[in-house]
């Protein structure tokens, strides 16, 4: 008697890269068809704070936070840093600055994701690590 014929399988490395083709192609997407803001605080605490410190918005305009100083400075600035990057190579359109903002963001979640990934499967105690972090996944 023979062996029954192994299912084919893609190597794991073939798979991860599958795998980062459709999160590029599903982030970049998304990012391009993507229009407005989902929340108030995208655009008044970020994008705002962000334009502030580009000389765009007067500190008039800025919400109440901004004087109480009760938020974080970090994604303003990342915001801010990533604006004048496009200015600097010509995207001046506030929407395309916005795509690109998105994009961003998508790359580095793929970015995180894929080192989560990594980490895991590195990790001797890799299935208790995933249970404990599987809360964190379900909610981004």
């Amino acid at each position: 008697m023979s062996e029954p014929p192994k299912p084919i399988t893609l190597p794991e490395v073939c798979k991860e890269k599958w795998l980062l083709l459709a999160g590029v192609i599903v982030y970049g997407t998304t990012a391009w068809c993507s229009v407005g803001h989902y929340g108030t605080d995208e655009h008044f605490q970020i994008l705002e704070f962000a334009n502030y410190k580009l000389g765009l918005t007067p500190i008039n305009d800025l919400p109440w936070e901004f004087p109480a100083r009760v938020r974080s400075g970090l994604q303003p600035m990342l915001a801010y840093g990533a604006i004048r990057a496009a200015d600097t190579l010509g995207a001046n359109s506030p929407f395309t600055q916005v795509f690109l903002l998105r994009l961003i963001t998508g790359l580095l979640c793929l970015w995180m994701y894929f080192g989560w990934r990594r980490h895991l499967a590195e990790s001797p105690d890799s299935k208790q690590t995933s249970r404990r972090m599987q809360w964190v996944v379900e909610f981004l």
